[in-house]
């Protein structure tokens, strides 16, 4: 946590100067996510790898990417140096939405997902878990758990083998569930296929719509994204009411999935394009 309070002690205004000296000292080291990057936007919006265009999205959406890490860090330790607009709006409407109910959260690795979770949290009364995905450095996870636990989120790491038994206590309290669902199935059976960015039988993860259907709980997503030099405005839409008694899962992966790609599209330069998400 000591080198954490180090970079978010950088001052806001060399923010971006400190992103981009770090993307050229580590563009050398970098060609794998560049590729996966090219790859993935050739195959959304059919631009091929060396066209001007693709290079100038990669450089933007990874400076992006650190820019965001950066200030979500710098809210830790300051919160007060952050500008998150409509925040006030979003938590009441997941006051209204859990009165009665858990609440089923969907975001995607757009934005700021760490601050997305954290607008959640702060408009509920009740408990709120996030499923997350034990780091590969094993050294990473508990600090990972550190800033959830500092954002009011408490984690449920996706390789319990009481995973299930767990989320389904969860919503039997009345407590709440977050899950960032763009990248593929963990389960070798997959999830369910969808349209997603316009790419048919894209595999949709299945927990969220599990739950939503199950316990018939309301569905919301959240986003958190940068519009500006340490502002952010907090995107919270209903996708499910309360009490909607939806039984088709096939149909409620695509209202997820699309609701994903409404807002991806909105903001293409921020999401996180550096993940295999197709084969």
């Amino acid at each position: 946590m000591k080198l954490l309070r180090l970079l978010a002690g950088i001052p806001p205004k060399l923010l971006p100067f400190f992103v981009w000296c770090v993307y050229w000292l580590s563009y050398p080291f970098a060609a794998r996510d560049r590729r996966v990057i090219q790859a993935n936007i050739a195959k959304v919006f059919g631009l091929p790898s060396h066209s001007e265009f693709s290079r100038a999205f990669v450089r933007q959406n990874q400076q992006m990417q650190a820019l965001m890490m950066l200030e979500t860090l710098r809210y830790l330790f300051r919160p007060d140096t952050l500008v998150l607009k409509g925040l006030e709006e979003g938590k009441e409407k997941l006051r209204k939405a859990s009165q009665d109910s858990g609440v089923v959260i969907i975001t995607a690795h757009h934005g700021s997902w760490e601050l997305a979770g954290h607008g959640a949290a702060l408009g509920f009364d009740r408990d709120f878990f996030v499923l997350a995905k034990p780091s590969k450095a094993s050294w990473l996870t508990p600090i990972l758990d550190q800033i959830r636990e500092r954002l009011r989120m408490k984690v449920l790491w996706t390789d319990s083998k009481s995973l299930l038994r767990d989320m389904m206590a969860i919503a039997q309290r009345k407590e709440h569930l977050g899950f960032v669902m763009d990248q593929r199935p963990l389960n070798k059976q997959g999830g369910h296929p969808c349209v997603f960015l316009g790419v048919d039988g894209t595999q949709i993860v299945s927990g969220p719509v599990m739950m939503a259907i199950k316990k018939n709980m309301p569905v919301f997503s959240v986003y958190m994204m940068r519009v500006g030099l340490g502002a952010y405005q907090f995107y919270c839409n209903e996708v499910l009411p309360p009490n909607h008694g939806r039984t088709d899962e096939l149909e409620v992966a695509q209202l997820m999935a699309d609701n994903m790609s409404n807002m991806i599209r909105r903001y293409p330069e921020q999401w996180s394009w550096s993940y295999r998400r197709w084969k």
